[in-house]
Order: structure tokens, then C-alpha cells, then sequence
């Protein structure tokens, strides 16, 4: 799942980066969480991506979305925001959590929210302005956990 996740990513062209330990996949450039928000979930890995300062925009993709197409992504990256999701298959007006467009001046905020002991990158979306895509066809919205 994870070669097919970095496959669109390259697709889409971008340089592709895991969030995570090293052996999550061997040979790929890795960036580890913050000591500040170690082990603190997906958000934390967010905050590591853009205090990174590798890019201003980061394209970030979760590895079970199986149906996910470059093709879509395109929609997603055409937009040039501080935080750009794609709008829910069956509510049009809240983001997908993932995949999710940010810029690097994202980070700040983060960090207070990670600091205030919350981790949920839902509830982060939701104390902010998210440009929304239009949304995806249903089958290709769906994560390995609704298959």
C-alpha cells in the first residue's frame, strides 16, 4: 500500500518524504517527529514535515487510501492556500482529513494545538479556514478500514 501511495505522490510531482521511523520504508527519505511531540499521532507528523523547511507546500497522503489517483490530486494542488482538503463524499461542506494541502506557515498553529495536549488532525482542520476541493467519488474517498 505504502510503494502505491509514494507511486501517486511521485505521480503528482512531488519529492516524497515519510513521516515516520525509518523501517516504516527502508530506502525512502524519512523524517522522524519533533522530541517535543514524539509518538503524539498523525498531526505530530505533520508539524515534523513542515518545520522541516524542505518546501513551503506540503502534499500530505495517508498510506490506506487504495482508489486515491493522481488524477484527483491534481484538483487538490491546482489550489494555492494555506490549507486546501478535499470536501466530504457525503457532506460537501466539511474537508476529508487526509489528503490534505499545507503550506509551511501552518506550522505555528499546529504546535500550539499539539502543545495543548490535543492530537486530532480533525479538530485541527476544524479551528481553520480550509479551501475545499471538490469532492471525491466515493469509492475513491474510502480507506482500507471501509473496504
Amino acid at each position: 500500500m505504502g510503494q502505491r501511495v509514494i507511486t501517486i505522490a511521485r505521480d503528482s510531482g512531488f519529492h516524497v518524504v515519510i513521516s515516520g521511523p525509518n523501517e516504516a520504508m527502508p530506502g525512502m527519505p524519512h523524517i522522524a517527529d519533533l522530541a517535543t511531540h514524539a509518538e503524539h499521532g498523525p498531526l505530530a507528523g505533520i508539524e515534523a514535515v513542515l518545520a522541516s523547511g524542505l518546501a513551503a507546500r506540503w502534499l500530505i497522503l495517508p498510506c490506506d487510501m487504495p482508489r486515491l489517483t493522481a488524477a484527483s490530486l491534481t484538483q487538490l494542488l491546482a489550489l494555492h492556500v494555506d490549507i486546501a482538503a478535499f470536501a466530504d463524499p457525503t457532506n460537501h461542506s466539511t474537508p476529508l482529513q487526509l489528503p490534505l494541502l499545507i503550506r509551511e506557515a501552518m506550522l505555528d498553529p499546529i504546535s500550539r494545538y499539539l502543545d495543548s495536549g490535543r492530537r486530532s488532525i480533525g479538530g485541527w482542520l476544524a479551528e481553520h479556514t480550509i479551501t475545499l476541493a471538490p469532492p471525491l467519488e466515493s469509492s475513491e474517498a474510502e480507506n482500507i478500514n471501509s473496504l
